[in-house]
């Protein structure tokens, strides 16, 4: 009988603490973790074990997490891997890069827990379309993103003790087309 092969991660980030945290959480998640200190060094593990997915930071020695991506791109070997980015700063000009070096996620790493990142993560390997991303708006916020997203406000107030949930179901990744719905949980 052959056994189920474990989910590889590959941790790319020159911060040890930071390698060191997500690599903890990911192994008690089940997964194989390598972990780099740079793009350089995260560019040569993903040609040597071509993991399931790959965590990277942006700003970074030697090659940072952008030029990273865009060399795994131009590679037929691993232009199939996923990317996901974690940012310590979440600078907008940091998202439209990573989402234009095709990044399959951007999250910033202040404001979001890392069970949260385990299970974007597992969804992303895993072929899940949907995931549940906790939403944390004052009333005033969430109306002004019910009248952007052409909602009726009234469909966003939770009531006590429930959280406000965006559960996102991705159609097409590539072409970056899906649905967001909100829902109280």
């Amino acid at each position: 009988m052959m056994e189920a092969k474990n989910k590889e991660i590959l941790i790319v980030d020159n911060d040890e603490e930071i390698r060191a945290m997500y690599a903890e959480v990911f192994r008690k998640s089940g997964f194989h973790v390598y972990t780099a200190i740079d793009g350089l060094e995260g560019f040569s593990l993903a040609h040597k074990y071509h993991p399931d997915i790959i965590l990277s930071g942006t700003v970074m020695p030697r090659m940072d997490g952008f030029r990273m991506m865009e060399a795994l791109k131009e590679c037929k070997e691993t232009c199939d891997i996923p990317v996901v980015v974690n940012s310590h700063l979440g600078h907008s000009s940091d998202r439209e890069r990573a989402q234009a070096c095709g990044a399959r996620d951007f999250f910033v790493h202040e404001f979001a827990s890392p069970g949260d990142i385990v299970e974007r993560i597992n969804a992303i390997v895993d072929g899940d379309a949907t995931y549940d991303v906790e939403v944390d708006l004052y009333a005033r916020d969430a109306e002004k993103l019910a009248k952007k997203l052409g909602i009726q406000s009234g469909l966003l107030q939770c009531k006590n003790g429930e959280k406000m949930i965006a559960r996102i179901t991705i159609r097409d990744a590539a072409k970056r087309t899906g649905t967001i719905e909100f829902v109280c949980e």
